[in-house]
């Protein structure tokens, strides 16, 4: 019979088992001292670096996992004008009595297009019928 790692590993704060029998064992060592070093280089408390640790949060950006930016946490401007464009116009329009909507503000999509002469000429097509297009 082969022991898994979690009996090999020693208790943890001396305490064998919890009031529901499960074996108590300590941090992964890997893990504590990827929050030691995290501790160390961003002057964080130890106990919150293992919590870092333990979600996977790499040090250098444990500064920004913590206070996020306010515009890190808006939506993105052209979602929103999108949203408004193909999902709620179209849903507003079809209440009864709504004759009208135009959404304002929010950033709206812009497509380059470059056009090819020869390929205009041979096609047989203007600036013109492009633009309108």
């Amino acid at each position: 019979m082969t022991l898994s790692p979690a009996f090999l590993a020693p208790a943890f704060l001396n305490v064998e088992t919890s009031l529901t029998g499960r074996r108590w064992v300590g941090p992964d060592v890997g893990q504590d001292r990827l929050a030691e070093g995290m501790a160390q280089t961003t002057r964080l408390p130890l106990p919150l670096c293992r919590i870092l640790a333990n979600r996977g949060v790499p040090p250098d950006a444990a500064k920004a996992y913590l206070a996020p930016y306010l515009r890190d946490l808006l939506p993105d401007p052209m979602v929103l004008r999108e949203t408004a464009d193909f999902v709620l116009r179209p849903r507003l329009l079809a209440v009864p009595g709504v004759s009208q909507v135009i959404p304002l503000g929010g950033l709206v999509r812009e497509y380059r297009v470059t056009p090819s002469p020869a390929r205009m000429r041979q096609l047989g097509v203007t600036l013109d019928d492009i633009e309108t297009a």
